[in-house]
């Protein structure tokens, strides 16, 4: 005798009364996916399907803000006297750009090549709710700063017209690396709340028990398929997050020992190092997200163990037996290459440390 399909409950318990704490009314990712559409990432209609027209318009945008920004930085480079001749200078700042244009052009080649998966998990998330405090708080937050470091700062030390333009490019590059970062971040965090609201809601109750696990394995999928979308520009964005905080460490490094000279300048020495910071806040939003999506689905087994080892008719059910055996959680992962996780925060400072002081020793 065949059960119910996965994640369709039995005809005598009704879904919607499992899940009575949902707040659809909320719509913090709404504003996220349309600047994502706006800013060529996310190239779906309002139906969360591919629409040849926002295709079209995505991968335009790219290309001609790929070349715009990095036509602008390769003639500050060649018109500004700003790296005063250090080629190592202009090889890291140049090397930068390119990394940041390559999350932008890989993002929308992730988002075109799982075509299947990006749109499940958006209309999952769009059933769930829109509730994300990473798009509510942390993305203006972001845009603040970034817009605080790279534009106003330019306009209070009187910059070029030149070197403007580039710090505005880098500014946008910036803003739509922070969009794609915390795109993944609120998938996540929906996955995350809805996981948690399943776990509240485990009771004795045999057939409610068998939907919670289904609709617990939906969560597990849709999360997979997610790391699956954005596994590439995590990679990249680590990377990227990398290299950031050893670069504007060590050009505050730089910065303070031509603090006493004319060269000097207060105002960078104070904005590399939180930016710096904000860096690794970006790297520790990454790693947040993925362990307390992991921690939530755990913790569903832990209730789940909890309640039928005190109940000895659930140690029958094998559906039941089955998920407590399975132990099914997801790993997220950057391509393979590390596991998304609070150790990686650890790492990369670590690494960076180490080679800053090889940096500023050769500097020396």
């Amino acid at each position: 005798m065949m059960g119910p399909k996965r994640g369709v409950a039995p005809h005598h318990v009704k879904v919607g009364s499992l899940f009575p704490g949902r707040d659809t009314k909320r719509t913090d990712l709404m504003t996220l996916l349309q600047m994502s559409k706006a800013f060529g990432l996310l190239p779906l209609d309002d139906g969360l399907n591919y629409s040849v027209m926002w295709i079209v318009y995505s991968i335009g945008f790219s290309v001609a803000f790929t070349f715009l920004s990095l036509g602008y930085k390769t003639y500050y480079m060649v018109d500004t006297d700003d790296f005063e001749n250090n080629a190592w200078h202009k090889i890291i700042f140049y090397c930068r750009a390119l990394v940041e244009n390559i999350i932008i052009v890989s993002h929308l080649a992730q988002v075109l090549v799982h075509r299947k998966e990006l749109p499940e998990v958006l209309k999952e998330i769009k059933k769930i709710g829109l509730r994300s405090t990473y798009a509510r708080y942390f993305a203006p937050v972001g845009y603040l700063i970034i817009i605080l470091n790279f534009v106003v700062i330019a306009v209070l030390e009187q910059n070029s017209s030149t070197s403007t333009r580039a710090s505005l490019a880098t500014a946008f590059c910036e803003v739509l690396c922070l969009i794609i970062l915390v795109q993944f971040c609120a998938v996540l965090e929906v996955f995350k709340n809805e996981m948690d609201v399943l776990t509240s809601r485990i009771s004795i109750n045999q057939a409610k028990l068998e939907v919670l696990s289904d609709r617990r394995q939906v969560i597990l999928e849709m999360a997979g398929s997610t790391n699956k979308v954005f596994s590439v520009q995590l990679l990249l964005i680590c990377f990227k997050l990398f290299t950031d905080v050893i670069y504007f460490a060590y050009f505050t490094i730089i910065e303070i020992k031509e603090i006493a000279t004319p060269k000097g300048n207060p105002i960078k020495v104070i904005r590399m190092p939180l930016y710096a910071v904000w860096q690794l806040f970006e790297l520790y939003s990454i790693s947040s997200s993925t362990e307390k999506l992991v921690e939530s689905a755990e913790n569903f087994n832990a209730e789940l163990f909890q309640l039928m080892r005190d109940n000895k008719d659930l140690c029958k059910n094998k559906k039941l037996s089955l998920c407590l055996a399975l132990k099914q959680t997801v790993n997220f992962t950057a391509c393979g290459f590390f596991t998304l996780g609070y150790p990686l925060v650890t790492s990369i400072i670590a690494a960076a440390t180490t080679y800053l002081v090889i940096l500023v020793q050769f500097s020396l």
